[in-house]
């Protein structure tokens, strides 16, 4: 049991790997195969447990930003910050035990059979899990630029399926040793997962370059690296000291492509700690100095709902034409223990936990407009890590993808890296450029193939330019969501059906024998 325990922490350490900023993404399939490999041949209790320390230990070595993070929301004591660290380890490991339990001893049937039903496992426990961390194996994937761009298909589920399915191959070829053909075949299934993932993805690529768009959007990133202020009039007045002139500065040296038919400024997430809808002299700075520089102004700050009851973590947008007009768009997917405390009102004690604002959830998913003909898809921080988290807006016609962040609260851990890769795998699902503006950094073009073509890096203060083509044209993915997901469990239910037929026609013969056998012992 201790053999086993080992390999699926070292499986679930693989799989944390295949993260940035290492970005190995063939751990990815190592680790699967470990967990499977390990959790095989052991009873029901033990594959959970093996699934769960593996688990554990991938969540561990993905999230050591976790202690830096925990302490500076909540300020409290470092045997505190661990407790909580060991909680999200531990419940997120739960996934990994679920998946081991029910994926574990289920080799009755042929390879493809095996393959698919161990994929389809692993695609409905990850999709169902209620994570704080949306991570998924599939984003794994993005470091490779051949394997990611079959996103766009399925998106990262369908990614998660496809690394399972190879991993379970592969375990399949390890394990058959007095098979030759049998290892063989298995070998042969799992390079052809992944050939076939990369000959898509090629072909992607060409369709890509082929099919530029004729035209752009000149945009502009700036990163001030404010930092993290207790005071929110002081953060404001430091914001405008920094923004303000490295604003002005870019704009003065832009050079804008013939194929641009607008501009978009943009500034970071709670740029502003202000309430711009009622807050008047900050709403008039900014429509003044957005109407100075004849340019759209994207800026993060916060906002209130109509009804009361909370805060809302906020983009609103300027637009110099209509400048008594402000558009906004209000962060829909909330960070719990951070912005919000899940269950608080049924579970007292956790009253005492102290998040960074008391935020609700907006409601609209509309697209942003810069200007006629150029609608935009928005999310705020952690909403880009999410799968399909840009697909409505997509489908409501957006034709590029912005994101304002501030990863202050992360600063030089292994989360700046993970949050940009995982927010580049929304580019490649929708097949748009994604902008992305973060105070702290990194600040970053991203296209839609999911190549950073342009950044800050972290630390940095100024402002990067690009003009980035406006795309059209919705992918399957956009069309219809995690369908993957659907599938998945129409699979599942067809194996366990004719598992069941399998089981009950069995049994039935076996009755039917015994019976066979007491009427000839009664004649004799």
């Amino acid at each position: 049991m201790f053999v086993r325990l080992v390999a699926a922490s070292f499986g679930g350490a693989c799989i944390a790997f295949s993260f940035p900023p290492t970005a190995y993404w063939a751990a990815a399939f190592v680790g699967v195969a470990l967990l499977l490999r390990a959790a095989d041949g052991a009873r029901a209790w033990a594959s959970f447990l093996i699934g769960w320390t593996g688990g554990c230990a991938g969540h561990l070595v993905a999230c050591a930003w976790l202690w830096q993070a925990i302490a500076g929301f909540t300020g409290m004591s470092p045997a505190a910050v661990a407790a909580c660290v060991a909680a999200v380890v531990v419940y997120h490991g739960l996934q990994f035990g679920v998946f081991s339990l029910l994926a574990a001893n289920r080799r009755r049937h042929g390879l493809v059979s095996h393959c698919a039903e161990t994929a389809a496992i692993w695609v409905v426990v990850e999709w169902s899990f209620p994570k704080i961390l949306p991570w998924t194996l599939g984003d794994g994937l993005g470091g490779a630029l051949l394997l990611r761009q079959a996103a766009d298909l399925a998106g990262p589920h369908g990614l998660s399926w496809a690394t399972a399915a190879a991993a379970a191959a592969l375990v399949t070829s390890v394990s058959a040793t007095s098979d030759p053909l049998k290892r063989w075949r298995a070998t042969a299934a799992a390079i052809g997962v992944v050939c076939l993932l990369a000959i898509y993805g090629g072909l992607r690529l060409i369709q890509l370059n082929v099919t530029a768009p004729a035209e752009s959007l000149h945009v502009t990133l700036v990163q001030g690296g404010l930092g993290l202020h207790a005071d929110a009039q002081q953060q404001n007045d430091l914001a405008w000291k920094i923004y303000e002139p490295l604003t002005v500065a870019a704009t003065a040296r832009q050079r804008e492509a013939p194929s641009a038919i607008g501009q978009l400024l943009v500034w970071p997430e709670a740029t502003l700690r202000a309430y711009l809808s009622s807050d008047e002299d900050q709403r008039r700075r900014l429509q003044q100095l957005t109407a100075l520089l004849g340019q759209p102004l994207m800026v993060g700050a916060l906002d209130l709902p109509p009804s009361g009851g909370g805060e809302l973590n906020a983009a609103f947008l300027f637009v110099p034409a209509g400048a008594s007009k402000v558009q906004a768009y209000h962060k829909r997917r909330l960070v719990p223990f951070a912005e919000y405390v899940p269950g608080v009102d049924r579970i007292g004690f956790l009253r005492a936990w102290r998040p960074i604002g008391h935020f609700a959830p907006g409601r609209s998913a509309a697209p942003l407009r810069v200007q006629e003909g150029v609608p935009l898809a928005a999310a705020i921080c952690f909403e880009a890590l999410h799968a399909g988290g840009f697909n409505s807006m997509v489908r409501a016609g957006a034709r590029l993808l912005v994101s304002l962040s501030d990863d202050a609260w992360f600063a030089r851990t292994s989360e700046v890296q993970q949050a940009l890769g995982v927010s580049a795998m929304r580019a490649v699902e929708t097949r748009r450029w994604l902008a992305r503006a973060s105070d702290s950094g990194v600040s970053a073009f991203i296209d839609p193939a999911g190549r950073v073509v342009a950044k800050l890096d972290e630390g940095v203060m100024g402002a990067i330019q690009a003009d980035l083509p406006l795309r059209n044209g919705l992918s399957l993915y956009v069309r219809c969501g995690d369908w993957i997901v659907g599938a998945s469990l129409v699979l599942l239910a067809w194996f366990f059906v004719k598992r069941e037929r399998k089981t009950f026609g069995c049994l039935t013969l076996h009755e039917s024998s015994k019976r066979h056998g007491a009427d000839d012992l009664r004649i004799e």
